[in-house]
């Protein structure tokens, strides 16, 4: 993600955030989202390691649950 930047997750796109400490975000959401109809997931070893794959070198620093 680019400081200052504005995404748009189009409706049942899979996303997750992840940034330094100092790191901040704005999400604004369908005011009907909520815990009782967002469908979560964990993510698979696979995806982990494909995600840690293309983090910035900072990321060694981070570990996902």
């Amino acid at each position: 993600m680019l400081p200052g930047a504005i995404y748009n997750v189009t409706r049942a796109g899979w996303h997750n955030l992840i940034g330094t400490r100092d790191a901040s975000w704005i999400i604004i959401e369908n005011r009907d989202t909520h815990l009782h109809n967002t469908e979560i997931r964990q993510m698979i070893g696979s995806e982990k390691a494909a995600l840690l794959a293309e983090l910035p070198d900072w990321s060694a620093r981070v570990r996902l649950k």
